[in-house]
């Protein structure tokens, strides 16, 4: 009987250690793709010379990134271009980790366009 539930506890630890690979397999994957489009993005920004902040539509002008700066001063030095799509209503929690992700990128982004931004103006 010992040996049994030493079998199935075994089995079952097994498992759980796999599915945790696994999650840990996607998340990396997940995270690569992530990179290559913010590198497609910023190389796309570089050859349109269109240094932007890359920003969500809300009753106030929040740059991702940028929070404890003056918004307005920023976008006048370098302007800003609205994520198709997002507004500042989210509804399913899902939305809210959606909204974390591209709000995370959207920080990634702004970062590199700043620079660019500041090295042009």
């Amino acid at each position: 009987m010992k040996a049994q539930k030493l079998k199935y506890t075994t089995i079952a630890a097994g498992l759980v250690w796999l599915g945790g690979c696994a999650e840990l397999s996607n998340n990396r994957a997940s995270d690569q793709a992530e990179e290559v489009e913010l590198q497609a993005l910023l190389a796309q920004a570089k050859s349109e010379k269109d240094y932007r902040f890359l920003v969500f539509a809300s009753r106030r002008l929040v740059i991702p990134g940028f929070e404890e700066q003056k918004a307005e001063q920023l976008k006048a030095q370098c302007g800003v271009r609205y994520w198709r799509s997002e507004g500042d209503v989210l509804y399913p929690s899902q939305a809210r980790s959606s909204r974390v992700a591209k709000y995370q990128f959207a920080s990634d982004y702004n970062q590199v366009i700043y620079t660019l931004c500041r090295q042009v103006n």
